[in-house]
């Protein structure tokens, strides 16, 4: 093999290595596409069970939707997930303590020509499951802070409980309807406004009756004028 011939076969093996990496290159096109894929990827939750740890510390499920074999997760908690993990895009992250944040860093896998590359970081928020929403207590009462399933506060007893639920009860019980009986309302707010400033309202009731008797002295002398003319 001559040396012009040895150089020609150099120079095409390098042409097809420079060709290959090209082409794998990760071009800012791709890479904006893959981030628009990731923005797409939803996360929800729901209660694991009604069961909970030795902390009286309940589980939830993270479901992540629209996860392609293009991406991995990476979860604050240290967990890793891929699309082999998931059932058909349909990823199930299981059992994150309430009450914590996490969050969820969306990468490209390497399927793509950027692989490894963080695209996207979303957060969930877990609430703490209250389970004296399951209390009889509650039948009928769904609305109230303290019987609704996720309730962002502190029930710090069953007496506490019990004692905020009774204070709501009453209070639904004494509920007044303000248009029930107006003319009686109306009367006792004058007779509350008139008690509370006897310095003026007595004189200004003096003067008023004055100006009655007044205007009806006036009247009936006029009367009488009236037939003497008569």
């Amino acid at each position: 093999m001559t040396k012009k011939v040895l150089l020609q076969l150099l120079f095409v093996f390098f042409c097809f290595f420079i060709v290959d990496n090209v082409s794998a290159a990760c071009t800012t096109s791709e890479l904006n596409t893959l981030k628009q894929l990731a923005y797409n990827i939803n996360f929800s939750y729901e209660l694991h069970d009604d069961t909970y740890n030795e902390d009286h510390r309940y589980y939830f499920d993270v479901l992540a939707t629209n996860v392609s074999e293009d991406f991995y997760i990476r979860v604050s908690n240290g967990l890793y997930f891929s699309y082999d993990n998931s059932d058909n895009g349909n990823l199930l992250i299981p059992q994150l303590t309430e009450g914590r944040a996490y969050y969820f860093e969306i990468y490209t896998s390497s399927k793509t020509n950027c692989a490894d590359t963080k695209l996207v970081t979303k957060t969930i928020e877990l609430p703490y499951y209250n389970d004296y929403s399951q209390r009889e207590e509650c039948v009928g009462i769904e609305d109230f802070d303290l019987c609704q399933r996720y309730y962002g506060g502190y029930i710090k007893s069953e007496e506490y409980f019990l004692e905020q639920i009774e204070k709501y009860k009453d209070s639904l019980n004494h509920v007044e309807d303000p248009e029930e009986n107006p003319d009686e309302t109306i009367i006792d707010q004058f007779i509350e406004i008139y008690t509370s400033n006897l310095i003026i309202s007595i004189p200004v009731t003096i003067v008023f009756i004055g100006i009655i008797v007044f205007i009806v002295v006036k009247i009936i002398l006029n009367k009488r004028k009236v037939k003497i003319k008569i």
